[in-house]
């Protein structure tokens, strides 16, 4: 036998401990004053609303995705150039120094600042997804565009990689 999943607290039970535009503590407000460090008053139903949650948990399933792509894309250019430089190294001793391998590291950085961005976007999905919809006229919250794009190029890449159309 099932039992029915629980009712969905009301909004009006719920208490916002942070506010979701500064994150300033609301600790010892009442429930519907608004936040007395940047003014901005807080819609609590849009907060706790099931879509927010929703728009939240694919947000964090895109950085994840995106996250992972970017790091094996980090780690197999980084390897493979650094063991192409060491083979070429052990063929023409001496021609490949400190700063070659060095450079194979800079050029690294080049995937690791989407990292950097989806790690971000991960940690705070649900303020920024809560301040996007405060600005629309719906208020309807969304995963942004910038997150698909972002995580999105990095596992079309590393498909291509895996595919072998990118060397």
């Amino acid at each position: 036998m099932t039992t029915p999943p629980p009712a969905r607290i009301p909004a009006a039970f719920i208490r916002v401990s942070r506010c979701p535009i500064c994150a300033y503590s609301l600790k010892d407000l009442a429930d519907d004053a608004d936040c007395p460090e940047c003014g901005s008053t807080i819609d609590r139903d849009l907060y706790t609303s099931p879509q927010m949650q929703d728009a939240v948990a694919a947000t964090k399933a895109w950085c994840t995705m995106g996250i992972i792509a970017w790091v094996l894309i980090a780690l197999s250019y980084w390897g493979l150039s650094t063991a192409g430089l060491s083979v070429m190294n052990s063929y023409y001793p001496g021609m490949y120094g400190g700063n070659h391998f060095l450079a194979v590291l800079f050029r690294t950085a080049i995937a690791i600042a989407p990292i950097a961005l989806s790690c971000s976007w991960h940690r705070n999905a649900k303020r920024i997804i809560y301040r996007h919809a405060m600005r629309r006229d719906h208020r309807e919250p969304k995963t942004p565009k910038r997150v698909i794009a972002i995580n999105g190029l990095g596992l079309v890449l590393l498909l291509l990689g895996c595919c072998g159309v990118l060397p």
